[in-house]
């Protein structure tokens, strides 16, 4: 519920200057910290019934699609620290990585109800750089809007 209403206000936030914007800076720094929490306490709580998926690979979807919001929340926030954008998607895609290593790693180590695996890593990277994509398809946008 949060990401939402974060995400919303950035909307709102996104085609006003924002190379001096503290309220963009909070909000989307909020965003990627509220967003990685979620990710670390949904990745260590037990599963209960994994029977609930809807269809076999739902997993690896979600993985996908949670490390796909992390990245573009990240891109985001590094916007406003005038990165450039290969360093942009480069930390991005490495924090993502590290991120979901690390759970991966504590999930096979330490989770005796969970277990790491090396496809929900893949799914996460995966997820990382298509929301990195998407990030540089907003920026174009953006730009050719703004050159009109």
């Amino acid at each position: 519920v949060c990401t939402v209403f974060l995400l919303i206000a950035d909307f709102m936030i996104a085609d006003r200057d924002i190379s001096d914007c503290r309220k963009c800076f909070y909000l989307r720094l909020c965003a990627v910290i509220f967003w990685t929490v979620a990710l670390v306490l949904l990745s260590i709580l037990p599963v209960s019934a994994p029977s609930l998926y809807l269809f076999k690979g739902q997993d690896k979807l979600l993985h996908f699609m949670s490390y796909l919001l992390a990245a573009w929340l990240t891109c985001r926030s590094l916007q406003l620290f005038a990165v450039s954008i290969s360093k942009t998607i480069f930390i991005s895609v490495f924090y993502c990585f590290i991120l979901g290593a690390l759970l991966e790693v504590i999930q096979r180590t330490y989770i005796t109800s969970r277990q790491g695996e090396w496809l929900d890593l893949a799914a996460n990277v995966a997820g990382a750089i298509c929301g990195c994509a998407i990030f540089c398809l907003q920026q174009k946008i953006t730009s050719r809007h703004h050159e009109q």
